[in-house]
């Protein structure tokens, strides 16, 4: 899951690149959107989530989607 305006403050080549092929909070919250699901999981963050930060990303997605968004970490687990 990718902020691209976070990641465009980076100048780092290998980051800039990762925009060329991550989905944005955006880009997934739309699909989800798209796709009728009733839950949304974001994970695989770039770059990591900050302490605080929660509600921003959070934020991005809820302008796309209007299901239940998850801030996923490793091992976060969920029923089908």
């Amino acid at each position: 899951m990718l902020r691209a305006d976070l990641v465009s403050l980076v100048k780092n080549k290998r980051f800039l690149d990762i925009l060329d092929y991550h989905s944005t909070v955006e880009q997934a919250a739309q699909t989800a959107q798209r796709a009728g699901v009733k839950k949304l999981i974001l994970t695989h963050y770039v770059p990591s989530i900050q302490p605080g930060q929660e509600e921003e990303w959070r934020a991005l997605a809820a302008a796309h989607f209007s299901g239940e968004i998850i801030l996923g970490d490793d091992l976060t687990t969920t029923s089908l």
